[in-house]
């Protein structure tokens, strides 16, 4: 909805970049172009400026469908960013802000804490197995992190179907929600200075599949010169799961043909099965995706993969890393000691087997990459490193854990920064964590589960982005408070600095390199050590070269 001119007749206070009137702020885009958006005031007394629902890219929908987005269409005048816009296509979630899903939905929110500043800038990528979430999500609300003197966007891509689908060649390549991705970070390169920030100073970064896409971004020749800085939470682009393989269970053609068998597109040639998907009903389109990915039972259909038509990802990540062709740029990456615990189930706490070690690994293992001619190198692995001649239950349970860790997170994030910091700038700066810090608040579903999980996945999630509600805080205990605040530090120290501990007393935080395994766990009591497991990296790297 636009405002008619009358509306900017009542100004309160004119501004360099935008100006308040009342509880409103305007900033000008250019090219007779503004966008009004709301205040809100912390509970520390910090003022924030929220803009929601900024169109990067256009409609998706009919021959816009599996394509390369393009830019947002113009528009004149003041144009309202009060609330927040529609997801992209995905089930339905009632617990997400935004509550409705539109193949109209490349937009963006910006956090700003000064509309006149020049602040760096923090990019979100936010995760969902790349086929659901969106950058409204609850979770995901950035106001204290901007109140710490950054400029945060968080932003919508295409997901699932309509972001990875693909024939398996150049009719309809997919990669599409990645190319929506670099067309935000250049909206935010052209305009983040409207908005206070500093399009020289980005910093990209994400959170398990959106973890994976930032990892994507630092080796994909299309995001060079898009940001300067990249935070990995949970994920890799040698992940086994974060990108299409030779052994990969499900094939993207595979499933584009099943889906395409659900809705009425029976077509074996490329051609007519885009043309023949693009005509569907898009919800039928997610229902069907639904069906097909119950019926395979695979836990990732949709997911990046190696293409040249875009040139997003033109080669596989190794090869790309062996070659040195990527983004010199700084990182800061890690993990949760327990990611995929909550897999395991032992209601009478009395720890596992040795059989079902070997049930739960492979069970999870087999939903990635990592079937057919890796399966002997992944049994070899398993024994060798985690069941050894070990039988008491509760080892054999906490080793299990560490393992499906290390495979799934832990191992391809560590092997990639070792293959970084071999090809890359010696100059650059890179930084390793685990966190071990468990979220006790009942806002939390991970408060529910004992704590012999360990920090699950997307554990870190409420302390990168601590609510600002007092209910929240009434919720919360002071040692999450006191976490929580340190992980933001940490953060916007590496988006300012480059130096996650700068002016933080007591922690030492060294950068990563192959030598010096430096790693800070994340706990009450942080403390720097090691990587705690470097002989899994061959065997990973191993692995990874059968795929």
């Amino acid at each position: 909805m636009q405002n008619s001119p009358l509306t900017l007749t009542v100004l309160g206070l004119s501004l360099a970049f935008g100006y308040i009137c009342g509880d409103y702020v305007t900033v000008d885009l250019g090219q007779s172009q503004e966008l009004r958006g709301s205040t809100k005031t912390l509970r520390n007394g910090a003022v924030l400026t929220i803009f929601k629902n900024i169109p990067f890219g256009a409609s998706t929908a009919g021959d816009k469908r599996f394509a390369a987005p393009e830019e947002a269409p113009a528009w004149t005048g003041v144009r309202d960013a009060l609330a927040f816009g529609a997801r992209c296509m995905q089930p339905s979630d009632p617990v997400d802000h935004a509550t409705f899903e539109s193949e109209d939905c490349l937009n963006l929110n910006v956090y700003s804490p000064d509309v006149n500043g020049s602040l760096p800038v923090m990019v979100f990528i936010h995760g969902g197995g790349f086929d659901s979430g969106s950058g409204a999500y609850f979770l995901y609300e950035s106001s204290t992190l901007a109140a710490r003197g950054v400029v945060v966007v968080t932003i919508n891509y295409r997901l699932g179907a309509f972001g990875f689908l693909s024939t398996g060649d150049d009719v309809m390549a997919g990669n599409f929600g990645l190319l929506d991705q670099v067309l935000a970070l250049k909206w935010v390169q052209k305009n983040i200075a409207a908005f206070g920030g500093d399009p020289d100073e980005v910093t990209i970064f994400g959170e398990s599949a959106g973890a994976a896409c930032v990892s994507l971004h630092v080796l994909s020749p299309l995001s060079k010169g898009l940001f300067k800085r990249a935070i990995m939470e949970s994920g890799a682009a040698l992940s086994a799961w974060a990108v299409e393989r030779p052994t990969t269970l499900v094939k993207l053609a595979t499933y584009a043909k099943e889906i395409g068998s659900r809705v009425g597109c029976p077509q074996t040639d490329s051609t007519g099965l885009l043309t023949c998907l693009r005509g569907v009903d898009a919800r039928a389109l997610v229902n069907a995706s639904d069906v097909v990915q119950e019926d395979l039972g695979v836990s990732i259909l949709a997911n990046p993969r190696v293409e040249t038509k875009f040139g997003f990802l033109p080669e596989y990540p190794e090869v790309i890393l062996e070659k040195g062709n990527f983004q010199k740029v700084d990182t800061l990456r890690g993990y949760n000691s327990g990611e995929y615990s909550f897999v395991i189930k032992d209601k009478d706490n009395d720890g596992i087997t040795r059989d079902e070690f070997i049930e739960f690994f492979m069970q999870i293992s087999e939903n990635y990459a990592f079937e057919n001619r890796s399966v002997d190198a992944l049994r070899s692995l398993v024994e060798a490193e985690y069941l050894k001649q070990e039988t008491s239950p509760l080892v054999l349970r906490e080793s299990l854990i560490r393992g499906l860790t290390d495979l799934l997170f832990a191992a391809s994030e560590v092997l990639e920064l070792d293959k970084l910091i071999a090809k890359g700038d010696p100059t650059s700066k890179h930084y390793l964590y685990q966190l071990n810090y468990i979220v006790e608040s009942l806002l939390n579903v991970q408060s529910f589960l004992p704590h012999w999980m360990g920090a699950p996945h997307t554990g870190e999630l409420p302390l990168v982005f601590v609510d600002d509600s007092a209910f929240a805080a009434l919720l919360s205990t002071q040692a999450q408070k006191d976490v929580g605040n340190l992980v933001q530090t940490l953060w916007t120290n590496f988006a300012k600095y480059g130096e996650p501990t700068r002016n933080v007393t007591g922690i030492d935080w060294r950068p990563y390199s192959s030598v010096q395994r430096n790693m800070l766990t994340i706990d009450v009591a942080s403390k720097v050590s090691s990587y705690p497991s470097p002989q899994v990296i061959p065997l990973y790297e191993n692995i990874l070269r059968v795929l």
